[in-house]
């Protein structure tokens, strides 16, 4: 796994384990991935663009609990790519 994703399976966990609020987390997530310069490979950039949309759907409708479920598919996607 790269350097790079490595990083945003660290984030996604930091919000899962609660050490960011979900405000936090869509914040950090959406200047990360929107400013990323680094060259992540196709498939962890679809899985972290699809949370991408996931994140912004979400709007000021906060549904903490759809986001983890989002999240955490996530990180079992990104994991898979260890493999």
């Amino acid at each position: 796994m790269s350097a790079a994703v490595q990083e945003y399976r660290d984030l996604l966990a930091k919000f899962l384990i609660g050490n960011v609020t979900v405000g936090e987390f869509e914040v950090l997530f959406l200047v990360k991935f929107k400013n990323e310069t680094r060259q992540l490979e196709q498939r962890a950039f679809s899985v972290l663009n699809e949370l991408l949309g996931d994140i912004e759907a979400f709007g000021d409708d906060r549904d903490e609990a759809a986001l983890r479920v989002k999240v955490e598919s996530a990180v079992t996607q990104l994991g898979i790519l260890d493999t």
